[in-house]
């Protein structure tokens, strides 16, 4: 699973931004972008949390990241 390309579809979908998914996420911004970056990979609750952010499944979020956009 791509999830800057996750994350970015469902700002689009969805609505928001990655300051707000910090707050929902309790992490700061700079650990969102490594998150987003590849440089740290989350927890899976992490992502997990994510899906709630957007409301909607994992299998959603994760095939947000296979869409041609």
């Amino acid at each position: 699973m791509n999830l800057k390309k996750s994350v970015k579809l469902g700002f689009g979908f969805k609505g928001g931004n990655q300051e707000g998914l910090a707050k929902h996420l309790n992490k700061t911004p700079g650990t969102v972008s490594n998150y987003l970056a590849g440089r740290v990979d989350p927890p899976f609750s992490v992502v997990l949390s994510m899906c709630e952010y957007f409301n909607v499944s994992m299998v959603i979020f994760a095939g947000w990241s296979e869409r041609d956009a």
